[in-house]
């Protein structure tokens, strides 16, 4: 009852008071940093090595799966996928989206500085990175 005698007995104090709140309204709209199209980033690490072996299956066999034994007890992962060619093996390791990117390329990191010395000794060393799908462009010409 109080807020509307004050507003029947002073108009001008309530529409100031309401243009007041719509400018600054209108200033914390424009401060807030808005994303029109937000791209949930999954947390992935691509770990690629190289090896002179010939045949895809020996690079499966000898690189590939001792890296994907190592990495397969880190916790909070949600998938993980590997190619093979010749001479070159890629595995992917895709986190849950609660996991630190960071801390989850860390724990990559350690479990196979554990097993390097269990794979052959001519490959090169693993590339650990992260992958950020919001830096891939939108449109390549080939």
């Amino acid at each position: 009852m109080f807020l509307s005698d004050l507003s029947i007995r002073r108009p001008v104090f309530t529409v100031c008071i309401m243009l007041a709140l719509v400018v600054l309204g209108l200033f914390s709209v424009k401060s807030l940093g808005i994303d029109q199209c937000p791209t949930p980033t999954s947390p992935r690490s691509p770990s690629p090595s190289s090896t002179p072996a010939p045949a895809p299956e020996s690079v499966k066999q000898d690189v590939v799966r001792k890296i994907e034994e190592a990495v397969n007890p880190i916790e909070k992962i949600k998938e993980i996928s590997s190619t093979s060619q010749e001479g070159l093996g890629t595995l992917v390791v895709q986190f849950h989206l609660g996991r630190n990117v960071d801390n989850a390329l860390n724990d990559v990191r350690t479990k196979i500085g554990q097993i390097r010395r269990d794979l052959p000794n001519n490959i090169e060393e693993p590339v650990i990175s992260k992958f950020d799908p919001a830096q891939l462009p939108v449109l390549s010409w080939w």
